[in-house]
């Protein structure tokens, strides 16, 4: 029997700093997982990530004042990307032993960086062997198309981008 208040009973809830990027605004505050951060981002019939404390940076084309709200409800498919930042939280991602160099375009960034290729893909079609909609990517350099009040970071040590927003992709040597 496990003692009340042992490490083997604390609660799976985690909360991690993050950033999340749409196409209005970026966003940084604390994100609820259910369990570790890199398994939950692809948890399957997950909709919306919950974010607490949260400060949102409209991008300057929108015209719109930088806001702080206590909750922001964010819909997964929306995003561009996100990324953990804390140095804690990127260090329990497990590398996979096969990575690819690629150039992502996406709506409002190009991202630079490594992706998985795991079991037997290749850069045509890495993304068929994965599973989940945010796709990692380590060591990125991201070159952003949108200017916003605050700057977010060009380098990156992981970050995930939503699937269905890569507009094309190609391998670099």
């Amino acid at each position: 029997m496990t003692p009340i208040g042992s490490a083997a009973s604390a609660s799976p809830l985690q909360e991690h700093g993050i950033i999340v990027v749409t196409d209005l605004y970026w966003a940084s505050g604390q994100i609820e997982t259910l369990g570790p951060p890199h398994f939950y981002l692809n948890q399957d019939g997950l909709t919306y990530y919950t974010l607490h404390e949260v400060t949102m940076v409209p991008w300057a084309f929108t015209d719109l004042p930088i806001s702080k709200v206590p909750h922001l409800f964010v819909r997964r498919a929306d995003l561009q990307m996100l990324f953990f930042t804390s140095a804690e939280t990127n260090a329990e991602y497990k590398e996979p032993p096969r990575r690819g160099n690629m150039l992502l375009h996406m709506p409002l960034m190009v991202v630079r960086g490594a992706v998985p290729y795991l079991s037997e893909a290749k850069a045509n079609n890495f993304l068929d062997f994965m599973k989940g909609e945010m796709v990692p990517v380590m060591q990125a350099n991201v070159h952003y198309l949108g200017e916003a009040p605050r700057k977010l970071p060009a380098q990156i040590p992981l970050l995930y981008v939503q699937r269905q927003r890569i507009l094309s992709y190609t391998e670099l040597g």
